[in-house]
């Protein structure tokens, strides 16, 4: 590789513009492909392949790639095993010029047409704040020159700007993932306030039912007492009027009278004549009240009220 410095500037700004896109795509493997082919090109290369590690730390994720055997993308790489893996588990740069078949270092190496074995490659590691994340490599084949060390040297230095912009790339995802996270924990909270909210409406409605159901009782109560008493007064005047009715047949028959003034004594009919009415006002007044209580109900939960703004009196509602 040798850029001079325009085009230099020129590949980094373009470099940089790959970085910021992952945040407007929802595809970041697109965006590993952009870069990966940005590198190769700019390296005058043909192909190529980028790993990341994973979360765990023990393997590479085989990401991005050109003129790759089918099905290498998405396969993992062990740290330490073939180039990629090598490179990332000693993390320094590579430069390979030949076959690289019997070399001891690699002895992992998937299995490849030798045909199709790249004539010349470097590999580099991928590092952000001197953590090895992942691996870069660039291939010619044969009747290309060969990668010198100059090569080498000049694409660390370059190299380093695509480990920013891929870091920059996990940490986008990384802040996507917790943004989901956050938002699944906030509709739980708020489905669990709502829940809550649910619980407190049904428990003041209980409460509210509990306290209507004192307040109809009270009233219920006397007047259910009333009419008991009434049932009793009314069968001792029905007996006084019999008496009454009896004593017409019998003319002015004084031991009829006397009897019949016994009876009067006996069931206090001048009392029932006072007592009767109050009595009836009485049980009046708590069928009164058990009605007004229930159409106090029915106002404060505004029962069968239009779905519009309406005109209401607060006093009433507190009331």
């Amino acid at each position: 590789m040798s850029l001079d410095r325009m085009t230099t500037f020129s590949w980094i700004y373009d470099l940089y513009r790959l970085g910021q896109s992952a945040a407007a795509l929802e595809n970041t493997q697109e965006v590993y492909q952009q870069i990966l082919i940005h590198t190769v090109t700019g390296f005058d290369a043909e192909s190529g392949s980028l790993a990341l590690r994973d979360e765990a730390g023990d393997k590479l994720a085989i990401v991005a790639g050109m003129d790759l055997p089918a099905g290498i993308i998405g396969s993992s790489v062990a740290m330490g095993a073939g180039v990629l893996g090598w490179v990332a588990r000693e993390g320094r740069a590579l430069l390979l010029n030949g076959s690289i078949a019997n070399d001891p270092r690699f002895p992992q190496r998937p299995k490849r047409d030798e045909s199709a074995t790249p004539n010349s490659a470097i590999c580099w590691p991928l590092k952000t704040e001197d953590r090895v994340i992942g691996a870069i490599s660039v291939n010619r084949s044969a009747g290309r020159p060969s990668f010198t060390e100059a090569d080498l040297e000049q694409g660390t230095a370059m190299l380093n700007l695509v480990s920013l912009a891929l870091g920059n790339i996990r940490l986008h995802i990384d802040q996507q993932q917790r943004i989901a996270e956050l938002k699944e924990l906030n509709n739980k909270l708020e489905e669990t306030h709502n829940q809550l909210l649910q619980s407190e409406k049904m428990a003041s409605i209980g409460q509210l039912a509990a306290g209507v159901a004192h307040e109809i009782n009270n009233p219920i109560g006397y007047v259910y007492s009333n009419l008991g008493a009434l049932e009793k007064y009314i069968r001792d005047v029905f007996s006084v009027l019999d008496a009454y009715e009896g004593s017409e047949g019998a003319g002015r028959n004084e031991a009829a009278l006397a009897e019949l003034g016994e009876l009067k004594k006996k069931v206090d009919l001048s009392f029932l004549k006072e007592d009767m009415p109050a009595l009836m006002s009485e049980s009046k007044e708590g069928i009164s009240r058990v009605k007004q209580i229930v159409q106090n109900l029915k106002d404060f939960s505004h029962v069968g009220a239009e779905d519009e703004w309406q005109w209401a009196d607060l006093h009433k509602g507190l009331d």
